[in-house]
């Protein structure tokens, strides 16, 4: 039986925006279409993790403004379990500004909100009676709650999948918490401080040891990904995509995919196997998560 996934982290709405050239300074370019989508990386992962099969639940929060219900409304459909979601009174739900060029390619600019009053106490207390089998964490939130968190499962054995992304400055004893660390080719290169000067195999073996995480895997995209599991390498292959269409949520679709199966106790390998499919299928529709039907 699948264990329960219990991802802390942030919901936003998303508003994407499709653009021939994203702009430079000073520059405006107008949209070719417009649309509102549920995000956050934690509700992306979270809904993810349900849809690939696994018992989830959410801890976050959300203000007291109307877009809230919409972006829960959205996780129970996924079925995704909202109970433990801290409403903030006078916050607005997190915000992220998306604009997607013809390629798939995207910038995303992200407004905290309520996801900035997710506080340590309120998360501690509610993963204390989820019993989880996998907790996942990512930095749209506080570090210090990120930090609290990855403490609580060290202290408890409890696995802990940790995407840092976008790259935030976590404690050493954070990061050799993790199991796995998750990040993309930029972020390992961001981590380790070497912008350029390694190639893709090297930075991975070096993300694993200035870490000092059990297992890493770190994402190329087109190329696959890599994984180093208690110091033994493994490569997977990327999975083609149908049609890529945006790349926005692909790796919060890998994150929750991944997590989901390490829950049902799947070894690392075949789960980022699995994720990787996940994430290739993620990127044949716009936004984070698939379209209602």
């Amino acid at each position: 039986m699948t264990g329960r996934v219990v991802v802390v982290g942030s919901i936003n709405a998303d508003i994407i925006t499709s653009v021939r050239e994203r702009p430079g300074g000073g520059r405006t370019v107008l949209a070719t279409d417009i649309v509102r989508r549920a995000g956050g990386k934690g509700a992306n992962q979270a809904a993810a993790a349900a849809r690939a099969g696994a018992a989830t639940i959410l801890i976050a929060a959300v203000g007291d403004d109307a877009e809230a219900e919409v972006q829960l409304a959205e996780l129970r459909e996924d079925g995704v379990d909202v109970s433990r979601v801290r409403t903030v009174r006078g916050a607005s739900t997190g915000l992220a500004l998306i604009t997607v060029t013809p390629d798939g390619e995207n910038s995303i600019i992200v407004a905290a909100g309520a996801n900035a009053e997710l506080t340590q106490d309120h998360a501690l207390a509610e993963i204390e009676g989820s019993d989880p089998a996998v907790v996942v964490l990512q930095t749209e939130v506080a570090i210090d709650l990120i930090e609290a968190v990855a403490r609580w499962c060290r202290s408890r054995g409890v696995r802990l999948l940790l995407n840092d992304g976008p790259v935030v400055a976590l404690g050493a004893e954070t990061l050799a918490a993790a199991d796995p660390l998750v990040v993309n080719e930029h972020e390992a290169r961001e981590i380790c401080g070497d912008p350029s000067g390694l190639g893709t195999d090297d930075i991975v073996r070096r993300l694993a040891e200035v870490t000092g995480a059990p297992s890493v895997v770190v994402t190329l995209g087109g190329q696959g990904g890599r994984i180093i599991d208690r110091g033994v390498e493994y490569s997977v292959p990327a999975e083609r995509a149908p049609e890529v269409l945006d790349t926005t949520g692909a790796g919060d679709a890998f994150l929750g995919t991944l997590a989901a199966a390490i829950a049902e106790g799947e070894a690392l390998r075949d789960a980022v196997r699995r994720a990787t499919s996940a994430a290739a299928q993620s990127v044949s529709w716009i936004g984070a998560r698939p379209p209602r039907r």
